[in-house]
């Protein structure tokens, strides 16, 4: 698509055309010519593309620059923000929706954080873990949680989850 120059776009729309409203057409022309001579870094096409709009749509592309979605809508729409450098990834069918990558990190597992290693080899019965959990509690400030990593209860000696009367 050819931007039009302020002059031709004056010329298109009419002479009459009060000058209130030909400024903000005309704005809205030098954008949208914009947003078509700037090309998309990233376009998906050929899949289903979950847009998590208003209406729930399931589009068939998408185009993004930077980090903005520029088009979103059928391979052809999408088509026009693809230029030379921009990078196309064919879904091949495949389903792509927005979304965060989460590696399964626990925030409980900040490394400021000392877990008590209750783990098999290191307790065989409650006592042992009441033992570790009185003297984290010398520790820690009162009311910071006690965390323990490595808890099998089917493998202590007594055969069962300590209670709160065990570890009070």
């Amino acid at each position: 698509m050819k931007p039009h120059s302020r002059r031709s776009f004056l010329e298109r729309s009419g002479t009459g055309m009060a000058a209130v409203t030909a400024v903000p057409a005309l704005e809205m022309a030098v954008q949208m010519a914009d947003l078509f001579a700037s090309p998309a870094d990233v376009a998906l096409v050929g899949g289903k593309v979950i847009t998590v709009n208003a209406r729930n749509e399931i589009v068939e592309a998408v185009a993004i620059r930077g980090n903005r979605i520029a088009a979103v809508g059928s391979r052809a729409k999408v088509e026009r923000f693809i230029g030379p450098q921009t990078t196309v990834i064919d879904l091949k069918g495949r389903t792509a929706m927005p979304g965060f990558i989460e590696n399964h990190i626990h925030m409980t597992n900040s490394p400021k954080r000392k877990w008590i290693n209750v783990r098999p080899e290191m307790v065989k019965s409650i006592d042992d873990i009441k033992e570790l959990v009185s003297q984290r509690v010398k520790q820690v400030p009162e009311g910071e949680w006690i965390l323990a990593a490595g808890y099998h209860p089917e493998r202590l000696k007594e055969g069962r989850q300590p209670t709160r009367h065990d570890l009070d």
